[in-house]
């Protein structure tokens, strides 16, 4: 007789999971708020703090655990496409869009500034690499994707957060800018604090959201009990 260890890792198929790493970042957020200085929470939360080292780290973190976790027999472009995406948004974290001439290479001003030709060349390589990766992964697993959720597989719950996470990061991101420049509403010093507490936090848990969405199909064939059995619970199947 011997002790069954196949039910701690089947939970982590729990949706739980992935709202458990959303409400710690809001709580991280928020105590960092609420218990420091108003000064300290803002360099904590500030450009080049911890906070978005660590994010900028875990995305590399996550485009190398890609591979690691990869399942035998998935689509190799599908986890090189992946990895793109995530090294493009570990590279946006490190403001590396921004690198040549502090104008993003993301905007149509860039290409039309006086930025060196060679620049401009090889931030167009760049962009269509990172547009191309994004494009075959929304061409080949959106809607398998959107099946799943409609199923309640674990994997396609988890992409579902992540995506809400991003908006809701990048929201926060512009808030105060725009009721500022459009509509003249001026936020407190206290609450553009904790406006980008939040924001900050919510970027941490991204990349921890992204390598749980990969245990979690890493398990799907590999014998782990109560897991969503077949390809069509991710959309992630061989090609």
């Amino acid at each position: 007789m011997h002790a069954d260890n196949t039910d701690l890792p089947s939970r982590i198929h729990s949706p739980a999971y992935a709202l458990s790493l959303v409400c710690a970042a809001l709580a991280l957020a928020l105590g960092l708020w609420m218990w420091l200085p108003l000064p300290e929470a803002a360099e904590a939360v500030s450009e080049g703090s911890m906070i978005e080292l660590a994010t900028e780290v875990l995305y590399f973190v996550a485009a190398v655990s890609v591979w690691l976790l990869r399942r035998p027999g998935l689509d190799v472009r599908s986890s090189m496409a992946l990895c793109v995406v995530l090294v493009a948004f570990g590279a946006r974290e490190m403001d590396l869009h921004k690198h040549w001439t502090g104008v993003s290479m993301l905007k149509l001003s860039f290409f039309l500034g006086d930025a060196p030709l060679e620049q401009k060349l090889v931030s167009l390589f760049v962009v269509a690499v990172v547009a191309l990766a994004a494009a075959h992964l929304l061409r080949t697993h959106a809607k398998p994707t959107f099946v799943s959720l409609r199923r309640g597989h674990s994997v396609a719950l988890t992409v579902a957060i992540f995506i809400v996470t991003l908006l809701v990061a990048k929201t926060l991101d512009r808030s105060a800018s725009v009721l500022h420049e459009d509509f003249g509403i001026e936020l407190e010093g206290s609450v553009i604090v904790l406006v980008q507490a939040f924001e900050e936090a919510l970027e941490l848990a991204l990349p921890m959201l992204v390598m749980l969405g990969l245990l979690q199909h890493r398990a799907q064939r590999i014998g782990w009990r109560g897991t969503d059995q077949g390809a069509g619970a991710t959309g992630f199947s061989g090609r």
